[in-house]
């Protein structure tokens, strides 16, 4: 761009006004939910697709509110995807090292009850994974009945 040309610099600040809302500039979704996430807020989702947030107070300008809402869909895309890489961790940890010869001791058992149930309650999972997975350990968990994992 040259420095005297008056069209340069119309099409340059036009450039600029168009890249920014009210003095926010424009990022990509995963760039805006990383800026917020460093400054504190945190994001989950709930069933229907609903995006919920909790920020710190005065972090939320009626204009940031408006770019959170005219990228909802992408973000709600991306913490979905989020969502689905933790259920995957979750279910993983839980059935990692699973004995195929015999059920789960108690120790086992509350061991991995408690990652699914940390998991449910920080978002990660979903009611309906929580109940898969408890269903899955109540299966191969050792009641003091049984010889093996049925």
């Amino acid at each position: 761009m040259c420095k005297t040309c008056r069209m340069c610099r119309k099409s340059e600040h036009e450039r600029q006004r168009r890249s920014t809302t009210r003095g926010l500039p424009r990022l990509k979704p995963a760039e805006l939910l990383e800026d917020l996430r460093t400054k504190g807020v945190v994001f989950s989702l709930h069933e229907g697709g609903r995006l919920h947030f909790s920020a710190p107070e005065g972090l939320i300008t009626p204009e940031l509110l408006q770019e959170v809402k005219r990228l909802k869909s992408s973000l709600l895309s991306i913490l979905e995807a989020e969502r689905a890489l933790s259920q995957t961790h979750v279910v993983h940890r839980v059935a990692v090292g699973l004995p195929t010869h015999r059920c789960l001791s108690d120790e086992e058992f509350t061991e991995r009850y408690m990652i699914i149930v940390r998991a449910h309650r920080a978002g990660m999972i979903n009611a309906t994974v929580r109940n898969g997975g408890l269903g899955f350990l109540l299966d191969h968990w050792d009641h003091g009945d049984r010889q093996g994992p049925s």
